[in-house]
């Protein structure tokens, strides 16, 4: 087995081991603080919008350019402190108005923050064993102590660890390049990340205040393709470190990257949508509402959030990143005419409807997409 499979591997292991984790402290929060749960979501949430931000304008470039080392460690340190300070001030805010528990909000979001800093630089530096070994012990800390004491000292013990387990890895992570790392603008950062929020969120937003109801299905649905989601994740992540060995990405190892995510997301997905046909009702009870098209929606949702992944890659290594913006806002903004119309829609359709609308936002971007590839390829290259 080679090193980058037994890397694929090891991620894949430490991911479920996350989703398990997740599962957990929500059982347990579910039993000794039911209020607890719906700030512990919403923290997670805000986790998953920092580190999106964070990820388009740093993680992306350290991963494609094969920066790895010390250096990409004290880059990310130095060039995210300022986003930090902003993006710190925007959880408070969130959270204050959310929950008045901000101390416990900005624990758990911190402590996935530096454990999604680890992650990114373990799979650049190819080091994942140690790391899987690091967020098991975390995990396992925060549950332990979660359990004994309380769970704010539950994941302040474990945000310390993460902490120190970061600082003291960097000091073993050897730079493999003596360039200086070119990282994402602001503008596209924000913009590839607010228009992915925008997609996957903006419509739960409608529907939760159209038919609360159908958010609550809409909810219950997601949570049975949330795995797929964070695997999606990670086999960008991946994809990202594997593409660092290749100065530019040509259209047949794209095209080869595309059908390897394609294949994966297909059996996958359907393999879900069958758990969702068939045991929905066992999982959640009986809720009256009929959801299977709205799990044969998130399928193809699914399949359409994994197959955009290998050509987001291509256009960060050549140079596009302003082509993917533009394809995100459109997206973005086909997103929000759709779901406007919603209240003009019979309650009764309106879950189907803004599900559907949010698979015709995916396949409108993975679209733009294809043609902006057709058009670099037959102009002979790429640029911004």
């Amino acid at each position: 087995m080679t090193r980058e499979k037994l890397d694929k591997y090891v991620v894949l292991v430490e991911q479920g081991l996350s989703s398990l984790f997740n599962f957990a402290m929500v059982i347990f929060l579910s039993r000794v603080e039911p209020s607890a749960v719906s700030l512990y979501g919403v923290s997670y949430a805000i986790f998953l919008l920092v580190s999106g931000f964070i990820r388009n304008s740093v993680f992306n470039p350290i991963l494609v350019n094969g920066v790895y080392g010390s250096k990409a460690f004290f880059f990310l340190l130095k060039d995210t402190v300022k986003e930090m300070l902003f993006i710190t001030s925007c959880i408070v805010a969130v959270i204050y108005m959310i929950a008045t528990d901000i101390y416990s909000g900005l624990l758990v979001v911190l402590f996935f923050l530096f454990n999604e800093f680890s992650r990114v630089l373990a799979i650049a530096n190819r080091r994942t064993i140690y790391f899987l070994a690091a967020s098991s012990f975390a995990y396992t800390l925060v549950l332990f102590t979660s359990y004994m004491l309380n769970v704010e000292l539950g994941f302040a013990t474990g945000l310390i660890f993460s902490v120190v387990y970061l600082l003291v890895s960097s000091k073993y992570y050897t730079s493999n390049s003596d360039e200086d790392v070119s990282r994402t603008s602001a503008r596209s950062s924000f913009v590839l990340t607010a228009s992915y929020f925008t997609v996957t969120n903006v419509p739960l937003l409608f529907l939760q205040a159209i038919w609360p109801i159908g958010a609550v299905v809409f909810i219950q649905v997601r949570s049975l393709f949330q795995p797929l989601m964070l695997l999606s994740r990670v086999f960008d992540l991946l994809d990202k470190r594997s593409a660092a060995s290749q100065e530019k990405l040509d259209f047949s190892s794209l095209k080869k990257r595309f059908m390897m995510f394609l294949s994966f997301s297909l059996i996958a997905s359907f393999l879900m949508f069958i758990i969702s046909i068939y045991f929905f009702d066992y999982i959640f009870g009986e809720v009256g509402v009929n959801h299977v098209y709205v799990s044969l929606a998130f399928m193809f949702v699914i399949v359409l959030m994994f197959v955009v992944k290998p050509i987001e890659t291509f256009f960060f290594k050549n140079a596009m990143v302003s082509s993917l913006s533009l394809s995100r806002i459109i997206g973005a903004l086909i997103c929000f005419a759709l779901c406007m119309v919603a209240f003009f829609i019979p309650k009764e359709l309106v879950l189907e409807y803004l599900t559907v609308s949010m698979l015709i936002t995916w396949a409108s971007i993975f679209l733009i997409n294809l043609v902006q590839i057709n058009d670099a390829k037959r102009c002979g290259g790429s640029s911004d």
